[in-house]
């Protein structure tokens, strides 16, 4: 799957930004979605470990699953996307 410069999602244009790193509260993550600022970020690598095309993917379809979610007040748990996610993919 080739990941977009951008998508976009309910009118917002999302652009997708990698970073070497990503941290969440203190723990490593491969994806966030910033709505707030129409980005979403992927890590290139996790804990030191670079992350391969199919991580980069699911972890792209996970976060604009979560920004779909929130756009469309669907209240998706965790778990209700990354069963989403992994079905997409």
């Amino acid at each position: 799957m080739k990941i977009p410069k951008s998508i976009r999602i309910a009118g917002h244009e999302i652009k997708i930004v990698y970073k070497d790193r990503l941290e969440s509260a203190g723990t490593a993550c491969v994806g966030l979605a910033f709505l707030s600022q129409d980005r979403i970020e992927l890590a290139r690598t996790c804990e030191g470990v670079p992350l391969s095309k199919d991580q980069l993917a699911t972890a792209f379809l996970h976060e604009a699953l979560h920004i779909i979610s929130t756009l469309h007040s669907l209240a998706l748990n965790e778990k209700k996307v990354t069963s989403l996610e992994l079905a997409l993919y």
